[in-house]
């Protein structure tokens, strides 16, 4: 009769194989706590970040409204795109027109937020933040339609042939897209809440 009694060299090899296991679901356990301790840090720090921007986005709202107030007021109180085209015409490029003195509120305010396009852009601010809190200064995008095409197609004269500037304001136009995008996802939100009951 063949001995069915397990060795006691079976019995250990079984005993440090459960043993390993067990190490590695506790070596698993541990390495997902310290993943969720570094995910929680990781937002801890963004929020901290965050609050210490704070100062920097408080001024940047302020010194917006104070440039949108400033610069409508030195240009008559309204963007005429009219007036904009007028000044196009008086001068040989685009560029002269823009950096002349009839245009330097249009000037100021297109910088202004070329700039802010940039810094959105960077994620140097949030843009949901800067959506919610900034109005996008859609009449005098509108406006300035006839510039941003013409700066594009002829922004200056070289050797008597028109030389376009492609990057014109490129940075509020991507700014300009993203509100887009958002008035129309806010928009579809909206629909949707009416139809639910």
């Amino acid at each position: 009769m063949v001995d069915t009694k397990p060795s006691a060299l079976d019995r250990w090899t079984k005993i440090a194989q459960i043993a390993s296991a067990l190490s590695v679901i506790v070596g698993i356990v541990l390495a997902v706590t310290e993943i969720y301790k570094a995910s929680y840090d990781i937002k801890e720090s963004v929020h901290a970040a965050k609050l210490n921007a704070l100062p920097s986005v408080k001024e940047m709202i302020k010194e917006d409204g104070d440039i949108r107030t400033k610069v409508l007021k030195d240009f008559g109180g309204t963007w005429d795109e009219k007036k904009i085209s007028q000044a196009l015409a008086q001068h040989g490029s685009v560029s002269e027109a823009y950096y002349s003195d009839d245009l330097a509120p249009v000037r100021t305010m297109g910088h202004h937020y070329e700039v802010l396009g940039e810094l959105v852009e960077a994620d140097v601010l949030d843009f949901k933040l800067i959506y919610e809190v900034v109005d996008f200064p859609d009449e005098f995008w509108d406006a300035t339609e006839d510039l941003r095409t013409k700066a594009k197609k002829n922004w200056t004269a070289k050797d008597g042939r028109p030389k376009g500037l492609p990057d014109f304001w490129q940075n509020f136009s991507k700014l300009h897209e993203r509100y887009d995008q958002q008035r129309k996802r806010d928009e579809e939100e909206r629909r949707k809440a009416k139809k639910e009951p």
